[in-house]
C-alpha cells in the first residue's frame, strides 16, 4: 500500500471498496447457496405436498371402494354420490400432482390414475345399471316369493281337505320343493354365491316335475285348480330370480373383478409413489441439510477471510497514514522548539502528507530567514547602541559643560536672590512695622471720626428742633439771603458743613483701615515670595546637582 501512487483520500476508498468487494462476494456467495437451499426447500415442501396429496388420493379411493361395495350390497345412493364427489377431488389432485411434479414418472403415474379413474365411472356406471337391475328384479323377487308361498298353502290346503293320503303326501313333497327353491332364493340373496342360480335351478326343476307328477294324477283333478296358480307363480319366482341373479352377478363381477381391482392396483401405485416420494424427500433433506452446513461453512471461511482482508488492509492504510503523520508530528515539535536543523520527513510523497511536508518545509524556511533576519538586526541594534552610547557620551560632556555654567549662573543668580529676599525681607519688616503704625493711627482717628461722628449726630439732632418763631409762623426770610453772596450766612446754617466733614472723616477712616490692611497683606506676601524663592533656588540647585550626577555618572 505505502508503494502506491494514490492519495490518502484514494487509499481510503480503495480500502473501502475492497472491503464492499468482499462484502459483495460474501453476499453472491450467501445468495448462491440460500438459494440452492431455497431450492432444496422448495423441492422438500413441492415432494411434502405430493406426499400429502397421494395419501388424499389413497383416501379418496378407499373411500371410492368403500362407497361402491355399498352401492353394491345395499343400493345406497348417497354412497354412489359419495364415489362421485371423491372421483372428482380425486382427479383434481391428480392434475395438480401431474402439472407441478418434476418427476416424469410420476407425472406418468398421475396421468396413468386419471384414466384409471375415468374407468373406475364407467365401470361404477355399468355398476350402476347391474345394481338398479338387480334392485328391480328383487322388486319382482320377493312380492312373487310371497304370492308363491300363499299360493302354496292353499294348495296343501285343499289337497288336505280333498284327496287321499298319496296325493297329500305328493302335495306336501311340492311344497318341500317349493320350499327349498325359496330357500335357495334366500341363500343366494344372503351369500351371492355363483353357484346360487344352479342350485335355484335345480329346485326349481324338481318342483316343477313334483307339479307335472299332480297334473297327471287322477287322484288330483280336484287340485287342479289351485296346481295351476302355484305353477304361474313358480315360473314368475324363477325369471325374478332369474333376473335378479344375473344382474346381482353382474355387479359382484364388476365389482370384485374389474372396480375393486383397479383400485386396488391404484391405492398400490400410489403407496409406491408414496414410498418414492417419502425416499426423495429423505434424500432431499439430506441435501438441504448438506447445503447448508456447506453454505454455514463457506460463511464462517468468508468471514473469516472477509476479517483477515479488512485488518491487512485496515493496518496497510493506517500504516501508510500514521506512520508519515507521527513522524511529520515529531519534526513539528522538534521546529517548535526551535530546532531548525530538523528534516522534515515525506516531503518527495504525492499525496496529502507531501502538501503537508511541503508547507511545512515551507514554514521551516520562513523560520530560518526570520532567524537569520533577527540575527542581523541584533547585530544592527548592538552597532546603533554602540553609536547611540558614544554619541550619549559626546552629548553628556557637552551637556554637563553647559550645565556646568548654568549652574555657576544659577548659583550666582540664587546669591543675588538671596540678597533680594534678604532686602525684601527687611522691606517687608519695615513695611509691616509701617502698617502697624499705620493701624494704630487709622484705630486713633477711627476713634476721633467716631467722636466727630457723636458731635454731628448731636448738632443734626438740634437741628432738627425749630425755634418757637417758626412754630408759629415768624420765621426768617432766609432765602433771599441765602441767595445773596455779599450776605455771610448765618449761623443757624453752618451745621450741613459739618455734617459733610464728619461724613468725609469716615471716608477717611476707613480708607486708612483699608489701607492697614493691604500694607499688612502686603508684607504677608512679600514674605511668603521670600521665601518661595528661597525655595527654588534651593531646589534648582539640587535638581541640576542630580541632574549632572544621573548624566554623568
Amino acid at each position: 500500500m505505502p508503494k502506491f501512487r494514490l492519495r490518502i483520500r484514494g487509499r481510503l476508498y480503495a480500502g473501502f471498496m475492497a472491503l464492499v468487494a468482499v462484502g459483495l462476494a460474501m453476499a453472491v456467495v450467501a445468495v448462491w447457496n440460500l438459494r440452492a437451499v431455497q431450492d432444496q426447500v422448495a423441492r422438500q415442501s413441492a415432494l411434502s405436498d405430493s406426499t400429502a396429496r397421494v395419501l388424499e388420493i389413497s383416501t379418496h379411493l378407499q373411500a371410492i371402494q368403500r362407497a361402491n361395495l355399498r352401492y353394491v350390497y345395499d343400493a345406497n345412493e348417497p354412497a354412489m354420490k359419495e364415489a362421485q364427489e371423491r372421483e372428482t377431488a380425486a382427479i383434481e389432485l391428480l392434475r395438480v400432482g401431474a402439472k407441478g411434479t418434476l418427476s416424469e414418472d410420476r407425472r406418468a403415474l398421475y396421468n396413468g390414475l386419471i384414466d384409471d379413474i375415468a374407468k373406475m365411472r364407467r365401470l361404477r356406471d355399468n355398476l350402476g345399471d347391474a345394481v338398479n337391475e338387480a334392485r328391480t328384479g328383487k322388486a319382482t323377487l320377493l312380492p312373487s316369493g310371497e304370492e308363491l308361498a300363499v299360493k302354496m298353502g292353499k294348495l296343501v290346503d285343499a289337497a288336505r281337505a280333498a284327496v287321499d293320503e298319496d296325493t297329500a303326501a305328493l302335495v306336501a313333497d311340492l311344497e318341500s320343493r317349493i320350499l327349498l327353491v325359496r330357500v335357495a332364493n334366500w341363500r343366494f340373496l344372503a351369500l351371492r354365491d355363483a353357484q346360487g342360480p344352479a342350485n335355484f335351478r335345480a329346485s326349481v326343476d324338481r318342483a316343477a316335475q313334483r307339479l307335472a307328477a299332480l297334473e297327471k294324477s287322477p287322484q288330483a283333478v280336484e287340485l287342479r285348480s289351485t296346481l295351476a296358480p302355484v305353477k304361474t307363480s313358480l315360473g314368475i319366482y324363477k325369471s325374478a330370480f332369474e333376473t335378479t341373479s344375473a344382474a346381482m352377478l353382474q355387479a359382484d363381477e364388476i365389482y370384485h373383478k374389474n372396480l375393486a381391482p383397479l383400485i386396488v392396483d391404484s391405492v398400490g401405485r400410489l403407496k409406491a409413489a408414496e414410498t418414492t416420494l417419502k425416499k426423495d424427500y429423505q434424500d432431499s433433506r439430506a441435501t438441504a441439510e448438506a447445503v447448508i452446513a456447506g453454505t454455514t461453512t463457506v460463511q464462517e471461511i468468508a468471514g473469516g477471510l472477509a476479517i483477515l482482508f479488512g485488518g491487512i488492509v485496515a493496518f496497510l492504510i493506517a500504516r501508510s497514514i500514521v506512520g508519515p503523520l507521527a513522524s511529520m508530528t515529531s519534526a513539528m515539535g522538534r521546529l517548535a522548539g526551535g530546532n531548525l536543523e530538523v528534516e522534515i520527513p515525506g516531503r518527495g510523497k504525492a499525496d496529502e502528507i507531501g502538501d503537508m511536508a511541503k508547507a511545512i518545509q515551507v514554514f521551516k524556511d520562513n523560520m530560518v530567514e526570520t532567524e537569520r533576519l533577527r540575527a542581523e538586526q541584533t547585530e544592527v541594534e548592538a552597532r546603533q547602541a554602540e553609536s547611540r552610547k558614544k554619541d550619549m557620551v559626546r552629548l553628556a560632556d557637552q551637556f554637563e559643560q553647559a550645565v556646568g555654567e548654568i549652574v555657576n549662573t544659577v548659583s550666582s543668580a540664587s546669591n543675588e536672590l538671596e540678597a533680594s529676599a534678604g532686602t525684601l525681607t527687611t522691606t517687608a519688616s519695615r513695611a509691616q512695622d509701617l502698617s502697624t503704625e499705620v493701624a494704630s493711627a487709622s484705630r486713633r482717628l477711627r476713634n476721633r471720626v467716631g467722636l466727630i461722628a457723636g458731635a454731628v449726630g448731636s448738632a443734626l439732632a438740634v437741628g432738627r428742633q425749630q425755634p418757637p418763631q417758626a412754630r408759629s409762623g415768624q420765621v426768617p426770610e432766609l432765602g433771599p439771603r441765602r441767595l445773596n453772596p455779599k450776605h455771610k450766612r448765618p449761623r443757624a446754617c453752618a451745621w450741613p458743613r459739618r455734617a459733610a466733614r464728619c461724613a468725609q472723616a469716615t471716608l477717611v477712616a476707613m480708607c486708612l483701615n483699608m489701607l492697614a490692611r493691604a500694607s499688612s497683606s502686603i508684607s504677608a506676601l512679600k514674605v511668603n515670595l521670600s521665601f518661595r524663592a528661597i525655595a527654588r533656588a534651593a531646589a534648582g540647585r539640587a535638581e541640576i546637582s542630580s541632574t549632572s550626577r544621573f548624566t554623568f555618572g
